[in-house]
């Protein structure tokens, strides 16, 4: 209320209490405040209005004052014993082994490689094929088909059905391409 209400009331201020707060950012999402309050008694003569203004600019030169203080502060880097120890760093994670890969051919077919030692020839409804042994496949041994024969120089149409068969000394290996179970499926190649 103003001094002209109050006399309209016939009433005399003798207390007179103000309040001024203010917050400054932080740089970090994060505000800080400060706040002074002032509470005055005065004489029956004195102008109310004119002891609010004069007490609410003391409160805020004086909260003006301590925030200057506060915002130094805070735009200070923090530094000294007051801040938390530095993480440790942790140890490094040693690399998983590469997984073992099937290679794959042009055609997207997964194959393998493998050591040969001999051949026999074999016939079957009229059509002739021959089966590529080496250690991995001693027992049943791997389909070649005549075509695929040729490419190491051998003509299996004048081969003995039956027979074991060396391989030239140049032939040490034969790529097979494998099944959906994995198996070799036939002799696409020789190296």
């Amino acid at each position: 209320m103003d001094n002209a209400t109050l006399k309209s009331l016939g009433a005399k201020v003798t207390l007179v209490r103000v309040g001024y707060s203010r917050k400054l950012g932080d740089g970090n999402y994060g505000s800080i405040g400060g706040e002074v309050s002032a509470e005055a008694t005065i004489a029956a003569d004195v102008d109310a209005d004119a002891a609010t203004k004069a007490l609410y600019e003391w409160c805020k030169t004086h909260v003006a004052d301590s925030m200057k203080q506060v915002q130094e502060a805070v735009q200070r880097p923090l530094q000294g014993p007051h801040l938390p120890p530095e993480a440790p760093k942790p140890a490094p994670v040693p690399a998983a082994p590469e997984p073992t890969r099937t290679p794959v051919d042009d055609q997207g077919n997964e194959y393998t490689e493998f050591d040969v030692t001999h051949f026999t020839v074999h016939e079957m409804d009229g059509k002739r094929s021959a089966k590529v042994f080496g250690p991995r496949f001693i027992k049943f041994g791997v389909r070649a088909w005549p075509e695929v024969m040729k490419l190491a120089g051998i003509d299996i149409a004048v081969c003995n059905t039956g027979t074991e068969y060396k391989f030239p000394e140049n032939i040490k290996k034969a790529v097979a391409v494998l099944n959906d179970k994995g198996n070799p499926q036939k002799v696409t190649s020789f190296a």
